[in-house]
């Protein structure tokens, strides 16, 4: 659920200290935060790329990033692909975690 308004509004400060606390605690959530800034697409490739690929080191992390980006940029994927993607990964830990135990 993206949180708009406007710069200085108060956004971060009502998301990071009131809503993910609360979210947290319920321990079935996954958080990422990025700033738009002059490459949005790459920076919210490179918030995205972790929560589909959480073991994923620096080197990948660079070339997943740059590969997200460039289909976000072109519109050859979706977010809601993307976003599709991170909660199957996050039923599929989840279920292998639950196994485990």
């Amino acid at each position: 659920m993206p949180v708009l308004g406007e710069s200085k509004s108060g956004k971060s400060s009502v998301i990071l200290a009131w809503l993910i606390p609360r979210l947290a605690k319920a321990k079935n959530w996954l958080f990422t935060f990025f700033r738009p800034r002059e490459d949005p697409f790459y920076n919210l490739a490179q918030a995205l790329v972790p929560l589909y690929i959480p073991e994923i080191d620096q080197t990948e992390l660079e070339a997943e990033t740059k590969k997200l980006k460039s289909s976000l940029e072109n519109k050859t994927t979706s977010l809601s692909k993307i976003i599709d993607k991170i909660q199957q990964k996050s039923r599929e830990s989840y279920l292998n975690y639950c196994r485990s135990i």
